[in-house]
């Protein structure tokens, strides 16, 4: 093996090992049951003062699908990068938290998952969404229940270096 293909072959595993990048590898095509899923916060509203989510986090935007992230087997700083790279800044907001959760409760709700082709992306939408509003109200209010709030632990900056 020459030096060039050591290289990169440790530089990969050493990223994948201590949550570099979002490489694929570790994501099948399609949601399994058991994956971590997230919606990041980008508006204090989300969220009660008890720390409850809102359901209203949690609705589908007008598009009918509620975006989300595929965060298994992720340390803590590539999700928050995910969270800064992918929405924060794009939206021009300040990423304030996550509202963290299992597959298996949207699946449970009869709603499916579209994940992006480009699996670095780790993006997925929560897709089947009844038309009616109350229903669509409804489920939101089952996933918020199911959904943990995870403070971003750099807001306005602090532990920033």
């Amino acid at each position: 093996m020459g030096l060039k293909s050591f290289l990169k072959e440790f530089l990969h595993r050493s990223l994948t090992t201590f949550g570099g990048p979002f490489f694929s590898r570790e994501l099948d095509p399609v949601v399994a049951r058991n994956e971590s899923i997230c919606k990041f916060q980008l508006q204090k509203n989300e969220v009660r003062k008890d720390g409850t989510v809102r359901y209203s986090a949690l609705l589908p935007a007008s598009n009918g699908r509620r975006s989300v992230f595929r965060i298994s087997r992720l340390v803590e700083s590539a999700i928050w990068r995910i969270g800064e790279e992918k929405v924060a800044r794009l939206r021009n907001l300040p990423l304030l938290g996550r509202f963290e959760f299992r597959a298996a409760a949207v699946y449970d709700l009869n709603l499916q998952f579209n994940p992006d082709q480009d699996q670095n992306s780790r993006h997925a939408d929560i897709v089947g969404w009844p038309e009616e509003k109350a229903q669509q109200r409804s489920i939101a209010q089952v996933l918020a229940a199911e959904a943990r709030h995870i403070s971003y632990p750099h807001i306005a900056g602090q532990g920033r270096s």
